[in-house]
């Protein structure tokens, strides 16, 4: 593997591949040919969220939950991402090469994996991270045990996780599953068990757990997709006014710079799956300066998950 010289290596830290229901399908292809006109040098890619067989039929999915206002109830087959996890890990070794480098990230569900499977998966991929996408799993930190928590710790990876709020315009079940999502519950269940944690989303613009992120050497943030992100002020902190610079500044304003990380959130960056966004990089390089974008682009991700270069290496 060439290692790049007088070069910032850009890292997309986290997207997604596969067939999912709500979101349709993010095939390899189509990410490789976003991440070369976008910039990206090493794309770490997990599963989609909510993986279906079919994406004309939602009977396909193979996980999915439901709220009915008390407790939270959860269908479909067990270790829902166990064939998946493998498969995609399979593809990203075949398709990684020197001009793009591609890194599996395992997917996890903590309430219907067996941990004896996904200890299993885990050791024979020996994966980068760790994803938890609480809406698609309808699960919380709370949902995680004593002894997943043991492994996850053994392990020494991030788990990259969804952030998310709802200030009362999302449905019951909505409202719930991202309110047990917030930015803060993560920080404080990756501080207290003192396992690293990545705060996808901007950590919805929460300037408490900013606060808590800037003393932990635990946390993280990922800071996109930004010009989604900044849509919905129901789901964050701060009104953005739609506007990315807003959504960015902001960050860049309340975080230290040493904990921001760059993602593009594949295929999730697109409001619409005919869309295309390949200025993602050059959006943080303007509002970054000189000194800072590298940073955030790619070496602090390094500095903080050396298992990345070591995998980069290895290729």
């Amino acid at each position: 593997m060439v290692i790049y010289v007088n070069k910032e290596i850009v890292v997309d830290s986290h997207s997604h591949i596969g067939k999912d229901i709500f979101h349709g399908e993010s095939a390899l292809n189509d990410y490789i040919n976003f991440a070369k006109k976008s910039g990206i040098d090493i794309g770490i890619l997990m599963t989609v969220p909510s993986p279906c067989k079919s994406l004309d039929d939602i009977n396909s999915r193979f996980m999915y939950w439901k709220y009915d206002g008390e407790k939270m109830s959860y269908y479909g087959e067990k270790n829902p991402f166990f064939e998946l996890n493998y498969e995609l890990n399979n593809l990203v070794r075949k398709e990684s090469n020197d001009k793009l480098v591609l890194l599996f990230a395992a997917t996890f569900h903590p309430i219907m994996d067996e941990i004896d499977y996904f200890e299993k998966m885990v050791n024979d991929t020996d994966p980068v991270a760790i994803k938890i996408h609480g809406i698609g799993s309808g699960v919380g930190p709370n949902d995680i045990n004593i002894d997943y928590i043991d492994l996850i710790k053994s392990l020494d990876i991030p788990v990259i996780v969804h952030t998310d709020c709802d200030f009362g315009k999302g449905s019951q079940s909505m409202q719930y599953v991202r309110n047990i999502n917030r930015a803060i519950e993560w920080a404080n269940f990756f501080n207290k068990n003192k396992i690293k944690g990545i705060l996808n989303h901007g950590a919805s613009l929460d300037k408490k757990t900013f606060d808590l992120v800037n003393k932990s050497e635990y946390l993280r943030i990922a800071i996109g997709p930004d010009k989604i992100a900044c849509i919905d002020n129901n789901r964050l902190f701060i009104d953005c006014l739609g506007n990315y610079k807003n959504y960015l500044q902001f960050i860049k304003d309340n975080v230290d710079i040493s904990k921001l990380i760059y993602d593009a959130d594949y295929n999730w960056n697109l409001p619409n799956i005919d869309d295309s966004d390949y200025d993602s990089v050059s959006r943080v390089k303007e509002i970054f300066n000189n000194t800072d974008v590298g940073k955030v682009l790619g070496r602090n991700l390094l500095d903080y998950n050396p298992k990345i270069l070591k995998k980069v290496k290895e290729k």
